[in-house]
């Protein structure tokens, strides 16, 4: 992760909402949180999704999580514990949050600060 920015990874059905389980997630709006607080959108990521049916796939789980590996931070509705692990082990904290992107990233940010400064 780079000093000055944290990237988000935001499983959105709209691109303005956190509306999305992440096994059902096809599209990801990917933002960066800088250290003074700003957030910048970056792009609108396309992913295929990972449950189908009422299951998941193993292979499309690796790839997904591949495909967010530039990321330090998923935001989706719900999170399975097998996902959660998928993205822990790869170094990607899952949050499971719902609301407006861009709020939640303001909220995000606002927390990341306050235990930044609290570190100083």
């Amino acid at each position: 992760m780079d000093d000055n920015k944290i990237r988000v990874a935001a499983a959105s059905s709209d691109n303005l909402c956190i509306n999305r389980h992440f096994g059902r997630a096809e599209n990801f709006c990917i933002a960066d949180i800088y250290g003074n607080g700003s957030v910048i959108r970056v792009e609108e990521r396309k992913v295929i999704p990972v449950c189908g049916m009422g299951q998941h796939d193993d292979g499309e789980l690796k790839n997904a999580v591949e495909a967010l590996s530039d990321c330090d931070v998923v935001l989706a509705v719900r999170i399975g514990f097998g996902a959660a692990r998928e993205l822990e082990e790869n170094g990607i904290t899952p949050l499971e949050v719902s609301g407006m992107i861009d709020e939640s990233l303001q909220k995000l940010s606002s927390y990341i600060n306050k235990f930044k400064k609290r570190g100083e």
